[in-house]
């Protein structure tokens, strides 16, 4: 679905690794137990790095596993076309 038709705001409560937290991050969706927005994962995917280079080096405490449940959560959704490697 290109980015024109995609939904603006994705919902991310069907998703396991993702929390609203009140007072952490003004209450927006982060992975459970960090300060990091699946957004941000997602703007990086969409930039052009690769699962490993997020998880090893945009965001280190986040596990290739972790980043592609939020890609496969974002695909399943309609929001992501870009399929990544496994």
């Amino acid at each position: 679905m290109p980015k024109a038709q995609r939904p603006t705001i994705l919902d991310w409560s069907g998703c396991p690794l993702i929390r609203r937290e009140p007072g952490k991050l003004g209450g927006a969706p982060n992975i459970d137990g960090m300060r990091i927005t699946p957004e941000a994962i997602l703007e990086n995917y969409e930039s052009g790095f690769s699962v490993s280079e997020i998880a090893d080096e945009i965001f280190p405490g986040v596990t290739q596993e972790q980043i592609r449940t939020i890609l496969i959560y974002a695909i399943d959704k309609g929001y992501l076309e870009r399929p990544f490697a496994a």
